[in-house]
């Protein structure tokens, strides 16, 4: 099987965050965090968390329409709005996220698509049903699968022992032992010949045959022949080709920018891939041109212009050309995206320091990590306590337990049987109960 899939099984349920008290209130200090990521193919989707207020078992990571799913304590899965309110009342076994404005549901009735304000869109008959993508859903009868459209209208009888969601408007589909594509009128573009087969990425469709890969365009045409032991989709106009157990790179004409050496090769971030040769790291661009010499120990991929590299057991970052950003001189090193900030370790004490290696906090503490933009928490001789991000004490390190998260503009503090709040100036506020 290919190293890295670019096409995902159908009906594989999305993600969900079990929120602890905790990891509620860390969520609650933004009011509710976003990101953009690559779902189900093609199709571009908004994650969220949000805080539970306390009321729901479980809230879903995946925000669309200005809705999340949330299962609550009940038992049954229901909708929340962006500000926690109910949207669509907890009636269902199970509810997915929404994709293009619907949302797969099952009640005891059997598995359907609902849309944003509840309504029943694809009749509730089905034994399962998969997620909108290009104007389709799977749905699955009698172990079969089809396809229905945005108004939950049969358009792909379910014949099918397998099927993917649509991509760049084909979709994988499976019958007697053998996969190959059909368009979204249901009708079979590229005909049912191929051991496995991959969604299309960037006009290419990856396509393997008695354990060989290689690539075909939209109508079946084989643009890379199937010679490779392994490959991945095309990605940033590239993909990794394996021969033997060595990995390299080739254009979407098939030829070659890297030749198969080395021994592992992790997909594109930042325009730069992770490759490994005889236990050494560095990285190559899209180009195939190795652009940071294979020398370290280790290495993880590129993440805003950072590399988290180790040499001599020691880790430090460097930057997209290789120069040394933070000297590696760190047992260990976390970046934190939504911050900007770096966490370092060294001889057991943490402190942080920004993307340039400037210090902002010296590592002297057992333990830490942000709150807020500038505040954090920070551990010393198993007591809490709260300082800025220029290392200057909020309040004095004492507390037995600190919560965690940002309430807007308080946190929670338990000290012995004590529990109160403290503001971002230490100050303290009103006991939160009884």
């Amino acid at each position: 099987m290919a190293q890295f899939l670019k096409a995902l099984t159908v009906l594989r349920k999305p993600p969900v965050y079990k929120l602890t008290n905790n990891i509620s209130a860390s969520i609650l200090s933004f009011g509710i965090i976003t990101f953009s990521s690559s779902a189900w193919a093609s199709c571009e989707c908004q994650k969220a968390a949000m805080y539970d207020h306390i009321a729901y078992a479980e809230v879903q990571c995946h925000l669309a329409f200005g809705l999340t799913g949330a299962d609550f304590k009940e038992g049954l899965s229901g909708f929340l709005n962006i500000d926690g309110s109910i949207a669509i009342p907890p009636q269902y076994d199970y509810a997915s996220d929404f994709y293009e404005a619907r949302a797969a549901v099952t009640t005891n009735q059997g598995t359907g698509h609902i849309d944003v304000e509840g309504n029943v869109v694809t009749p509730l008959v089905y034994d399962d049903a998969g997620s909108f993508c290009e104007g389709r859903a799977t749905v699955l009868q009698n172990d079969k699968y089809g396809y229905v459209d945005h108004d939950g209208k049969l358009v792909v009888t379910p014949v099918y022992f397998y099927a993917e969601m649509f991509s760049e408007s084909r979709a994988v589909v499976m019958k007697d032992a053998k996969q190959g594509f059909i368009d979204l009128s249901g009708e079979v573009v590229i005909p049912l010949t191929y051991d496995r087969a991959y969604s299309f990425s960037e006009g290419l469709a990856l396509v393997a045959n008695s354990g060989t890969y290689g690539f075909i365009n939209k109508y079946g045409q084989v643009i890379v022949d199937l010679t490779y032991d392994d490959a991945t989709s095309f990605s940033y106009g590239v993909a990794q080709i394996k021969q033997g157990d060595k990995w390299g790179l080739i254009d979407n004409t098939g030829k070659i920018l890297a030749a198969p050496q080395y021994d592992y090769m992790n997909p594109f971030y930042d325009g730069l891939a992770l490759v490994e040769k005889q236990n050494k790291y560095g990285y190559i661009n899209t180009k195939g041109e190795q652009v940071i010499n294979l020398i370290y120990e280790n290495a993880h991929d590129f993440k805003q212009g950072l590399g988290l590299v180790r040499q001599d057991d020691k880790a430090g970052f460097i930057d997209n050309t290789g120069k040394i950003v933070l000297p590696l001189r760190y047992d260990f090193i976390k970046y934190d995206p939504m911050f900007g900030s770096i966490t370092i370790e060294k001889n057991n004490k943490h402190g942080l320091v920004d993307k340039t290696g400037t210090i902002l906090v010296p590592p002297i503490y057992d333990d830490i990590h942000h709150v807020s933009d500038n505040i954090m928490i920070v551990k010393q001789n198993e007591k809490y306590g709260l300082i800025n991000t220029n290392a200057q004490k909020i309040t004095a390190i004492e507390y037995d337990q600190i919560d965690g998260g940002w309430d807007g503009d308080k946190t929670l503090i338990k000290n012995g049987d004590d529990s109160f709040y403290l503001d971002g100036q230490g100050r303290r506020l009103e006991k939160p109960f009884d």
